[in-house]
């Protein structure tokens, strides 16, 4: 019989870097709110493709911003978009602060999870 995962175990977040290189971290960057005017209703699928595309756009904009500062370099992972408008990356301490300043962005936090002792 297979045995079965303790239901309360530690799991990385969706687009957690699990690998990390030395001097970098997992960092969750969280989007400030948009004025979207009046809310409306809309349907769960909707709302799930906006919020996908809203951190698409902004995962565009960011690797735009990085390959023109010369940081690209310093960001070893970025996770898929989701439908929170948060983003996963794994980069350098001095590229998250400076991520921190970016129009947009409402903070930054630091992963602190070994991720080591999940393997």
């Amino acid at each position: 019989m297979p045995s079965r995962q303790n239901p309360h175990d530690f799991r990385p977040l969706p687009g957690t870097y699990s690998r990390i290189p030395p001097g970098m971290a997992n960092y969750i960057v969280s989007l400030q709110e948009e004025d979207e005017g009046p809310q409306v209703p809309m349907k769960r699928s909707t709302l799930y493709e906006a919020g996908i595309a809203r951190t698409a756009r902004f995962q565009r904009r960011l690797q735009t911003w990085l390959e023109e500062q010369g940081l690209d370099a310093q960001v070893a992972y970025m996770g898929e978009p989701t439908v929170f408008p948060m983003v996963m990356l794994a980069c350098t301490p001095e590229v998250a602060a400076t991520i921190a300043t970016l129009p947009g962005v409402e903070s930054v936090i630091r992963d602190t999870e070994d991720l080591r002792v999940l393997s």
